[in-house]
């Protein structure tokens, strides 16, 4: 068990990291600085910075925490499938609408080539989805025998999902799990693997991170 400084330092990183989960649901994203957080923790500007250099590592922190905690409620409640296990992520994410909106607005700084860190996160978090999904997607359909084929069609149901998302982030009326059940015909019986995909985002940011300090 690790004790002292170094535990403290972990006790006061998780901290800023639920109080700043916290805020973004009460919040939004759009109201969220290191200043503002570091006054809702009850720390200085300068002692959130040795923590958290930009808002940028803070929010992709965030993301990527979500998507560990999104896996670990999808093991809890179990599909056999994969499009049920989306349909399930997709009905649990709108409990989580402030953090989807940070995922979403991350996303589209990532598009950006100055923003390094964000873009190399989500190249791979792309990246690491459609290795995963596509697998699962061989496995459930015998017809789909081509890796090209089956890596396009893993781009297009992540490109639905996200896409979706925005949509029912600037119109609640839009139902995100009855879109996403549409897409069940073109997942045949693909086994279950969104949870297990999305359980490794914290390590891959976290690599991310430490690739990008030493390169800097």
């Amino acid at each position: 068990m690790r004790r002292g400084p170094y535990a403290k330092g972990v006790r006061r990183r998780e901290e800023i990291l639920d109080r700043t989960r916290r805020m973004l649901t009460e919040r939004g994203a759009s109201k969220i600085s290191l200043r503002a957080v570091a006054e809702d923790v009850g720390i200085s500007h300068g002692t959130l910075l040795h923590y958290f250099p930009t808002i940028e590592e803070l929010m992709l922190e965030v993301v990527a925490l979500n998507d560990l905690s999104s896996a670990e409620w999808l093991a809890s409640h179990q599909q056999a499938g994969l499009a049920e296990e989306m349909i399930e992520g997709a009905r649990h994410n709108v409990s989580t609408a402030g953090v989807i909106a940070t995922y979403t607005a991350m996303l589209s700084v990532a598009v950006e080539e100055t923003n390094v860190v964000s873009r190399a996160f989500f190249i791979k978090r792309f990246a690491q989805g459609r290795v995963a999904l596509a697998k699962a997607l061989r496995a459930g359909r015998p017809d789909l025998t081509d890796d090209r084929q089956a890596e396009a069609l893993a781009n297009l149901i992540m490109a639905a999902f996200d896409g979706l998302q925005t949509q029912w982030l600037l119109d609640p009326e839009v139902d995100l799990a009855g879109s996403m059940a549409m897409l069940k015909p073109l997942l045949g019986d693909a086994p279950a693997t969104y949870a297990a995909f999305q359980e490794l985002t914290l390590d891959l940011w976290r690599t991310i991170r430490q690739e990008t300090t030493t390169a800097g």
